[in-house]
């Protein structure tokens, strides 16, 4: 098929790193290398500015919505992860999520949106939980060393039996696969007392939930891995079992898991 150019949306000051539609399709959200996050409002193909917002002081790499709702997260190289609503007619960020030490390259909400994964030069993946719905994200566990180099890109999703699963690419050229536990409980003793970053004392984790490493594919890629993306196929017999990667190599590759 072929398609047609309906707008051109212009405003960044330099390279636009991603775009997002929202759950309603109402919105567009783009973020770049100005430090900025803009939100379009999209109605009858007309696109006017609805918001644009300068709370990262670092380049911005990547937006998200929640899956069942207009609320927005972002993630820089200023180490934050941002979640943004909309309050009445405006848009403001609603708090700053501070877990990693380095870059935070790519972010991932769960189906029901009360859960969000980051990953990061630091080479780790941070699980965020809102069990409320209330937008009070909190760390819930974390784990470290997931890849050799920094992880580029994460993707959440589904396995059979409706396991909670992620995705993981990074520079290491390897795709890794994390299962995740949620809900799984407190115990007695407290959590011990995280590192600090950007700049304050970061919460501890809650134990409220769990990341497993399960598999790995080394070499999954000639180069850099930039992009995972489940298939969303809702076929029993497939879902969660299509993988798809985009690399520096210049190559796409599509993955079945086996077993």
């Amino acid at each position: 098929g072929e398609f047609d150019c309906i707008a051109s949306l212009e405003g960044h000051e330099s390279e636009v790193k991603s775009v997002a539609w929202s759950p309603s399709g109402e919105y567009i959200a783009t973020c770049g290398r100005d430090k900025s996050v803009w939100v379009w409002q999209a109605e009858d193909d007309e696109y006017e500015v609805a918001m644009v917002l300068n709370s990262h002081t670092q380049d911005v790499k990547d937006v998200v919505w929640q899956p069942n709702d207009d609320v927005l997260a972002s993630c820089s190289y200023d180490d934050t992860i941002k979640i943004i609503k909309q309050d009445d007619d405006d848009w403001r960020c609603h708090s700053t999520l501070c877990g990693h030490t380095s870059t935070v390259w790519g972010l991932a909400f769960s189906e029901d949106g009360r859960s969000l994964a980051s990953c990061s030069d630091d080479r780790s993946v941070v699980l965020w939980r809102d069990p409320e719905g209330c937008l009070a994200f909190r760390r819930a566990a974390s784990i470290a060393d997931v890849h050799d180099r920094a992880i580029y890109s994460i993707a959440w999703g589904k396995g059979r039996g409706g396991v909670e699963q992620l995705v993981t690419g990074g520079g290491d050229d390897a795709l890794c696969f994390l299962s995740v536990s949620l809900d799984i409980g407190g115990g007695e003793q407290a959590p011990p007392a995280a590192p600090a970053v950007c700049g304050v004392q970061a919460r501890p984790e809650d134990g409220t939930a769990s990341l497993r490493v399960v598999g790995r594919v080394p070499s999954a890629h000639g180069g850099d891995i930039n992009c995972v993306s489940w298939s969303t196929f809702s076929s029993d017999d497939q879902a969660g079992t299509l993988l798809a990667s985009a690399g520096d190599d210049g190559t796409i590759r599509i993955w079945r898991a086996v077993g």
